[in-house]
């Protein structure tokens, strides 16, 4: 079934030759990941939030970020409504240095200020969410919190099975269409992030 899959998967990509697409699957568990297509970096457009949204809750809990209610209401919409606005009020407050800093801290090849990351780096960093290594268990609760039921639920969520769970974050900026997404059922957590 996975030979299946995967052949699918290429498939689909390479009916479309002029277009730049990455697909990145891990198993959240093992950390054992599958890539298909472009392993190139990626304007990350709107899925860099989930970094963003991370690193301002990890800076509150090592006491270098005050959050407020307006705080938490920026970090909400930034996730689950994508907004912009909230986005560079938390770019503004944290700055693109400690952003920096805290995604090299765990690992995380994202490039800032150019917002720059590769379908597998960002899989790896919703494995790394999802397992409470960015923030803490209520931190991370929080976040998840933000990326069920967005306002917008048509492309991983959409193609899920009803019995699982999904937790996404969606990116359309310019000619890129991303969603990075973790897919969980009571046993088995992969994260799926698919760019185009």
């Amino acid at each position: 079934s996975n030979l299946k899959t995967s052949s699918q998967i290429t498939d689909i990509i390479n009916t479309h030759p002029g277009d730049k697409i990455g697909v990145a699957l891990e198993d959240v568990s093992s950390g054992q990941a599958l890539t298909y297509g472009s392993t190139d970096d990626f304007d990350a457009a709107s899925t860099g939030k989930v970094i963003m949204a991370a690193a301002c809750l990890s800076s509150a809990e090592h006491g270098t970020f005050a959050i407020t209610p307006q705080t938490t209401y920026q970090i909400r919409t930034m996730i689950n409504q994508s907004s912009n606005e909230s986005w560079h009020a938390r770019t503004d407050t944290l700055g693109y240095p400690a952003l920096q800093a805290f995604s090299q801290s765990h690992g995380i090849r994202y490039e800032t200020p150019g917002n720059k990351i590769s379908a597998v780096m960002m899989a790896h960093t919703m494995a790394k969410l999802y397992n409470n290594e960015l923030t803490t268990p209520e931190h991370t609760q929080q976040i998840l919190s933000y990326m069920q039921n967005t306002i917008d639920d048509s492309l991983i969520p959409a193609a899920v099975p009803g019995n699982l769970t999904v937790y996404h974050k969606y990116g359309d900026a310019d000619d890129n269409l991303h969603d990075a997404a973790i897919i969980t059922n009571s046993t088995r957590t992969y994260a799926l992030v698919i760019y185009t």
